[in-house]
């Protein structure tokens, strides 16, 4: 499982994920649970929409159907629930992660946060007790370089995929990844378009 690889240190998970997509990583950034809320703190907040309310006592999770903003805790919250999700399992509440950090993205550029050095230096500022990241962008004029990067990528090429997968013949409870997942993981080790929907 992908996810034991994290007990290991962020090391062994950037290795797990190499080996299971032949993608090399340049860099990582590792965010734990304080520096998430964190981070949408210092972006004012997330909007999302939530077909349905939503309730899950063990993430901490109460929210009302519709058009909302999100603290940090919140946004937190419904990224962490399984129970008021699908199957409760890590990838039934994938699709909840994919919409708050579609948000975050939105957000962080709606806000001008990726171009303007004094809002972008203020929101990593208040990141960098929280964040792990590795040696080569492990300063904020790194990160922030890194940031630069990333505001010059457009809204319609940033895409969140859930990798295809199928159940472990050996564990039904378990899934691996099918052959659309190895198309996926080489178009992007080839930096190519993602062809598929």
């Amino acid at each position: 499982m992908i996810n034991s690889a994290l007990a290991g240190g962020p090391a062994c998970s950037v290795r797990a994920v190499e080996k299971l997509s032949g993608v090399h990583v340049d860099h990582f950034v590792q965010l734990d649970f304080d520096g998430f809320a964190s981070m949408v703190n210092a972006l004012g907040g997330v909007n999302v929409c939530l077909n349905e309310p939503m309730a899950d006592r063990d993430a901490k999770l109460d929210l009302p159907a519709g058009k909302q903003q999100l603290d940090g805790k919140n946004a937190l919250a419904l990224a962490r629930t399984r129970h008021a999700v699908g199957d409760g399992s890590d990838i039934g509440r994938l699709g909840h992660q994919q919409v708050v950090m579609s948000s975050i993205i939105s957000r962080a550029r709606d806000a001008g946060v990726l171009t303007r050095p004094d809002r972008l230096f203020k929101f990593l500022n208040a990141l960098t007790s929280s964040i792990t990241v590795d040696e080569g962008i492990s300063s904020i004029p790194k990160l922030t370089g890194l940031a630069k990067r990333a505001k010059a990528v457009p809204d319609s090429k940033i895409r969140f995929i859930t990798m295809p997968n199928g159940a472990a013949p050996s564990d039904p409870n378990r899934v691996v990844k099918t052959a659309d997942a190895d198309t996926i993981f080489a178009a992007i080790a080839k930096d190519r378009e993602v062809p598929v929907e």
